[in-house]
């Protein structure tokens, strides 16, 4: 069974800064399209009667989706391809806003991002992240969290898909 695996990089073109792969894949993915025409032109023909012509604007994907990690010991399953017990919770977090939220250094930008998992995201162009929200629902008793629920929004722009090289 393959995990999705969130790529982040620098530019729309490539030039990748790093990867977050998932402990536990998510059991839905919400995607939406909008459909919206750009007016041309309001010309009219000789009879007075409107020859508005229309194209269609880019629309796109709107991807939303929620998955778990979780230090518990329940999973015995890595978080980010590392061994449970030499992280803490936090710091795979903190991983997940540095491939998908923290702004790039030199382009004052959030990151691109692209998701891989099985044919899902084959024609989807790179995104970007517009939410990223996390809940810690478990602790240890020294109050250090071992399990949250991390729910992501993420809106595609305009490019091309095939410049993805995983």
């Amino acid at each position: 069974m393959s995990d999705l695996i969130i790529y982040g990089y620098k530019t729309k073109t490539g030039n990748k800064i790093g990867k977050f792969k998932l402990q536990l894949n998510p059991i839905a993915i919400k995607i939406s399209r909008g459909t919206q025409n750009q007016k041309q032109d309001d010309k009219k023909d000789a009879s007075g009667n409107s020859t508005e012509s229309t194209t269609a604007k880019f629309q796109p994907a709107k991807i939303d989706f929620k998955f778990t990690l979780d230090k518990t010991g329940v999973v015995n399953k890595e978080i980010n391809s590392k061994n449970l017990s030499s992280i803490a919770l936090q710091d795979e977090i903190k991983n997940l806003e540095d491939v998908t939220v923290k702004p790039n250094a030199s382009t004052h930008k959030n990151p691109y991002v692209a998701l891989k998992w099985g044919s899902t995201f084959k024609w989807f162009n790179y995104g970007q992240v517009t939410a990223l929200s996390y809940q810690f629902t478990f602790f240890d008793r020294s109050g250090n969290p071992l399990r949250a629920d991390v729910h992501i929004k993420i809106i595609e722009i305009e490019g091309s898909s095939a410049m993805r090289n995983f």
